[in-house]
């Protein structure tokens, strides 16, 4: 979740119209179109990611984590979404209110643009029991109607109580928390290739803020944890293996030999191959 000064917020009357729902499935790296629609849409991801921006204000939709489509507000992908994308979607009709922050206080329905789900499962079943109310052969169309209605404003509210929730948590708390969690992502995945746009991205974060955040927590920015953490694999695999310098590179997740060579030699005050030839008879002998 964003700080509250960059929250873009919506506040929903109790009465909640249902129009339709579904789950997109898609592959080849689609973009979202660019529309202006008359309703509302909640988008939840379920895998991959979907960059969408909404009124100039770019989110990545990402599994875990929500979007908030508002009507009469123009929203277009900035980019194509990863070749493997799934959300679930619902149309809504709903006069919806401006708010600029997320209110502390506050009893009313309100939800921000964009959010994490702390229980996925959870909206998951709900949205598929929404689904397959609509399409029920046991009602009338004025009773499915009348229940869709019902999901989809416990849905809203739901995702509501838990945003206000995690709202009232402590700032700092809350940081640490996501930067414990973006660390541990990294070391599992630095040696992939990843980049700081992809945590980000994965982590269904702006940029720029997570950037600061888990500087101001570690002391590093993400690019510099990411180059720890493969120099940390590439003298491992100096010492344990006999590949070549620009094997290690690679295998360590550098996609250019020279400018590991050069971010080595700085890190460390040593090539790797001095680094191998200083430090690999010691390595041999303690085990």
């Amino acid at each position: 979740m964003v700080e509250k000064s960059e929250m873009f917020c919506y506040e929903f009357p109790a009465q909640i119209t249902y129009e339709s729902a579904g789950q997109f499935i898609a592959g080849g790296n689609p973009t979202h179109p660019r529309r202006i629609l008359d309703s509302n849409v909640l988008l939840i991801g379920c895998a991959g990611t979907y960059p969408i921006s909404v009124s100039g204000r770019e989110y990545t939709l990402s599994k875990g984590t929500f979007l908030l489509l508002p009507a009469g507000m123009e929203h277009y992908g900035t980019m194509p979404a990863s070749d493997i994308q799934s959300h679930l979607w619902c149309h809504f009709d709903a006069a919806a209110v401006y708010h600029e922050a997320f209110p502390e206080h506050s009893g009313t329905l309100i939800l921000p643009e964009s959010g994490h789900i702390a229980h996925l499962e959870k909206y998951t079943v709900l949205f598929r029991q929404m689904i397959d109310a609509e399409y029920s052969s046991y009602a009338d169309d004025g009773n499915r109607r009348r229940v869709c209605d019902a999901y989809i404003s416990i849905i809203l509210s739901s995702l509501s109580d838990d945003c206000r929730r995690e709202q009232m948590k402590p700032t700092r708390d809350r940081g640490a928390v996501l930067v414990e969690r973006v660390a541990e992502w990294i070391r599992l995945h630095a040696c992939e290739g990843i980049q700081p746009s992809d945590t980000a991205a994965h982590f269904g974060y702006n940029g720029d803020y997570l950037t600061q955040l888990f500087r101001r927590m570690t002391g590093m920015t993400m690019g510099e944890f990411i180059n720890r953490r493969r120099l940390d694999e590439a003298k491992k695999l100096l010492l344990d293996t006999s590949l070549r310098i620009g094997e290690v590179a690679s295998r360590a997740g550098f996609r250019d030999e020279k400018y590991f060579m050069k971010l080595f030699r700085r890190m460390e005050n040593i090539t790797p191959t001095e680094y191998r030839q200083t430090f690999a008879r010691i390595h041999q002998n303690m085990h």
